[in-house]
């Protein structure tokens, strides 16, 4: 066909009528016989299918829309570069792009590499519709891997204003029952971390994990559901076994709410301790758990609520060290002053509840040679009832008696005060109840109007006793069932 066309060079023509005409170049002028232009009507804005070739490969008018069949490239190889380089967008809009590789070598299957300065995305997808479609699936296969699923090597350096975070996630999707960002669900016998972070360098100053929760305040930042099965690790676990002056747990609260700081609720049968604290062999000096109050006059630094019948002590310490020389097991340090009467350092109040006989409020029991149960070094002591005391009683010192009883006329001389001053406003009839076993009662006039005559219930060698002159007195002891007579001074015994 080329030969018999090059022995008409103009073309080809029956009785002057034009066939086939040859242009040497795309033609500007007038071409057709309506007088349409070729590019008008053949071209890329052409109505009608035609074919042309031109540098960069053959063009196809479809519809009025310029299709083009790119030209191999310099070493004749087909390749995407050259559509791109034709077309600047590759469209599959007619099935799936699918790239098979079964080479052995180590080369990649697909290399993007981006050496200008834009600043586009190298892969942009936009699923839009495809509410229904991933962005990216990956199948890492059955078999042995021996390399990591996806490498990401971020070696550059940050920008001083903002930027180069390896992963940036943007959420404004809404629902109601939204799904999870980062879905991981591990059905295998999986042994490896799920997340692992590896920190190799020491000048480090950011966080594995930081969250500013801001405006989410009905979002938690973590939430572990141990599963209703039988553990055999621990949920957390925290090897701390660095140097530096620096706390493994810091909490700064400026939050001005009621809730708990740590809130510890326990609901069942649990064997364990809320809070376990246990020093090895290291000589360790800091404190298990260090409360300083500062302003907070108002709150306990301790303060245990037990509703519960208890099996236990409220409060157990069990010491089986040996103390230091000025050491002590617990120790009550007190250098403010006290606002009003109503203040103590240590207070122990039964309030209500009922007891049997051997239940105190206060029991100390001292086996240790040469350990006394109770020492008061400095202040009073002051017992507003009774003291019973069971065995030999030692007093060094002077021995001074409170609780006096002031009985001006006739009456009953009381048994819950020691000493009991009467006054007579005439012969007045005095009486005197049992008292308790090794009780003392001292009995004086301080004011003689006439004779004060005291009958007691019980008296041990008489009945009565009378007193009639100023500083009469005498002095009591209810044993054996009746009051003895230790000493008296003036008063008569009839």
């Amino acid at each position: 066909m080329v030969a018999r066309l090059s022995r008409y060079p103009s073309g080809l023509d029956v009785d002057e009528v034009i066939i086939l005409e040859l242009q040497t170049s795309e033609p500007s002028s007038v071409l057709f016989s309506d007088g349409t232009a070729y590019d008008t009507k053949v071209k890329a804005g052409g109505t009608r299918g035609a074919y042309w070739l031109e540098s960069d490969g053959l063009h196809i008018n479809v519809a009025g829309v310029d299709r083009l069949v790119p030209t191999l490239g310099a070493d004749e190889v087909p390749s995407l570069g050259n559509a791109y380089i034709a077309g600047q967008t590759i469209t599959a809009n007619a099935g799936a792009i699918a790239i098979s590789d079964t080479s052995t070598g180590s080369t990649n299957t697909l290399t993007l590499s981006k050496s200008g300065t834009n600043t586009g995305n190298t892969i942009g997808i936009d699923l839009d519709a495809s509410v229904g479609g991933r962005a990216l699936y990956i199948d890492a296969g059955a078999g042995a891997r021996t390399a990591a699923l996806a490498k990401v090597k971020l070696d550059g350096t940050f920008s001083s204003a903002s930027g180069g975070t390896l992963l940036d996630v943007d959420v404004t999707q809404i629902g109601a029952a939204s799904s999870s960002l980062i879905d991981i669900d591990v059905t295998s016998i999986y042994t490896g971390s799920i997340l692992d972070v590896a920190i190799g360098a020491a000048a480090t100053t950011g966080y594995v994990i930081n969250a500013d929760l801001n405006l989410g305040v009905a979002y938690g930042f973590m939430n572990i559901d141990c599963g209703n099965v039988t553990r055999t690790a621990d949920v957390i676990d925290v090897t701390f076994d660095g140097a530096g002056n620096i706390s493994l747990l810091d909490v700064n609260c400026t939050n001005t709410g009621s809730g708990d700081l740590i809130d510890i609720n326990v609901d069942s049968v649990h064997t364990g301790n809320g809070l376990d604290i246990t020093y090895g062999t290291g000589a360790a000096t800091g404190n298990a758990i260090d409360l300083n109050m500062g302003t907070n006059v108002a709150g306990s630094a301790i303060d245990i609520a037990s509703a519960g019948t208890a099996d236990g002590a409220v409060l157990n310490i069990a010491h089986t060290g040996n103390l230091a020389n000025g050491a002590t097991a617990v120790k009550v340090n007190s250098t403010g002053d006290y606002a009003g009467a109503d203040g103590n350092t240590v207070e122990i109040r039964q309030l209500t509840g009922a007891g049997t006989a051997g239940n105190y409020a206060l029991y100390i029991s001292a086996l240790g040679t040469n350990v006394e149960g109770l020492k008061v070094d400095d202040g009073g002591v002051v017992f507003d009832e009774t003291l019973s005391v069971a065995g030999s009683t030692t007093l060094t010192g002077l021995l001074v008696t409170s609780g006096t009883q002031s009985l001006s006329g006739a009456g009953a001389v009381d048994v819950t005060n020691m000493i009991t001053e009467v006054t007579t406003t005439g012969a007045d009839a005095l009486t005197l109840a049992d008292g308790a076993e090794g009780q003392h009662k001292y009995i004086t006039m301080i004011v003689d109007s006439d004779d004060g005559t005291l009958t007691p219930a019980h008296l041990n060698g008489g009945s009565t006793i009378t007193f009639a002159a100023v500083g009469d007195a005498v002095h009591l002891l209810f044993t054996n069932s009746a009051w003895q007579i230790v000493g008296i001074n003036g008063a008569v015994v009839a």
